[in-house]
């Protein structure tokens, strides 16, 4: 094999380690995070139990958001993501709310090993809350972390009010910078990781280039 083709091999084996895969090219690992998909209780990739509806009405960003419905009682609205790849990764989970007191809610997350995402309120983790503004959308931010144990296949994405007239919109589960991963474990992330690379392709570049002797 000729050193073009070592040096071709190894750029290759690289790009495999620095790209993550299944990531849509927004990064966005939730479905309809935007609610732009929808009508009414009609919410595609959200299990609202009917409890609330896409609207027109006001939205954070493109033309419409999630509204809760109830009156009385809690509305709850979850989707499971699968991050069966991305165990001991990173990610940032970021959503907005937006009411008028007395409206209050929470955006939340956890774990779990099922897409139904029954989680106790004493296993699910805060990314942000709401206890009426003055009107205006509020941030709800968070960095969770994947565990390497592969018993957790999904993160629940919990949206949760006690009244109605609430609303969630942009909604997102990003997984962090991607790092390069291989020899025997080792990591490098961002620059360094595309130092990594620079490395060895200038290693493989050697490969099979005979020592000149240094004339004296």
């Amino acid at each position: 094999m000729g050193r073009s083709s070592r040096v071709f091999l190894v750029l290759c084996w690289l790009a495999l380690l620095v790209v993550p895969s299944g990531v849509r090219a927004d990064g966005n690992l939730v479905q309809n995070g935007g609610f732009e998909d929808g009508v009414l209780t009609d919410v595609p990739h959200w299990d609202s139990g009917y409890t609330a509806q896409v609207t027109n009405t006001r939205a954070h960003t493109g033309d419409k958001s999630l509204q809760t419905t109830r009156s009385e009682g809690l509305t709850e609205v979850y989707q499971a993501v699968d991050m069966s790849a991305y165990g001991g990764r990173s990610v940032e989970v970021l959503g907005y709310m937006y009411g008028t007191s007395p409206v209050s809610g929470r955006i939340e997350v956890a774990l779990s090993d099922d897409a139904g995402c029954a989680i106790a309120p004493s296993a699910r983790i805060l990314v942000g809350d709401l206890d009426g503004n003055d009107g205006s959308w509020i941030e709800a931010k968070r960095t969770v972390q994947i565990p390497e144990a592969p018993g957790y296949v999904y993160l629940c994405v919990l949206l949760t009010g006690e009244e109605d007239q609430l609303y969630f919109d942009d909604v997102s589960v990003v997984v962090e910078t991607p790092t390069a991963v291989g020899l025997g474990g080792l990591r490098a992330s961002g620059g360094a990781g595309v130092m990594l690379a620079l490395g060895l392709a200038a290693a493989a570049a050697t490969m099979g280039r005979p020592l000149r002797r240094v004339r004296r």
